[in-house]
């Protein structure tokens, strides 16, 4: 009986060291299971459940100073996108002068959000591997994440069949599916 209760301080001590492992970082991306994106160096963002993940892709250009990691979802009934783009330095860090949002082609912007009538050919590009093409109209609602380290959009992408260009309601749902934490 003596000998049963030395044990039970090693198992403890093993319990303990087992659930402070390397498990807990926050650098994972994807959570399939709880539809969380997980970024380094910002809030965890919630995806809505309808979406489904379709995959990420990463591009290493020669002449750009970053490397990019897009991540898509897709809600299959009504052919809305989520992509989360995320920007790592190949140097030490990004300038914190540099213009991140382009305002000069928005539709509609606010603070460190801006809507588009189009999609950049890289981005349209990497959905068009997930998915297939885009609708000729879409409604492109981006919101912008600054750290030195990790610079982080977050875009909705919704078919715009009627082409009117109205971005507001696109922008209210932003963050209805894709919600920083």
């Amino acid at each position: 009986m003596k000998r049963f209760f030395s044990i039970i301080p090693v198992l403890f001590l093993l319990f303990l060291f087992g659930c402070t492992g390397p498990g807990t970082s926050i650098d994972k991306g994807v959570d399939k299971d709880t539809s969380y994106f997980n970024p380094k160096y910002h809030n965890p963002i919630a995806i809505f459940p309808t979406f489904q993940y379709l995959g990420e892709k990463e591009v290493n250009l020669s002449e750009s100073r970053a490397v990019r990691y897009f991540y898509v979802w897709k809600d299959q009934r009504t052919n809305k996108f989520i992509m989360i783009t995320i920007l790592k330095p190949k140097g030490d860090a990004f300038p914190r002068d540099y213009k991140w949002v382009n305002k000069s082609d928005a539709i509609f912007s606010r603070g460190n959000i801006a809507a588009y009538n189009s999609l950049h050919p890289r981005p349209t590009s990497i959905i068009n591997e997930f998915d297939g093409p885009l609708p000729d109209c879409v409604i492109v609602a981006s919101e912008f994440y600054f750290h030195e380290y990790e610079v982080m959009y977050k875009a909705l992408i919704v078919p715009d069949k009627m082409c009117a260009e109205v971005a507001e309601p696109v922008v209210e749902e932003l963050n209805r599916v894709a919600n920083m934490q």
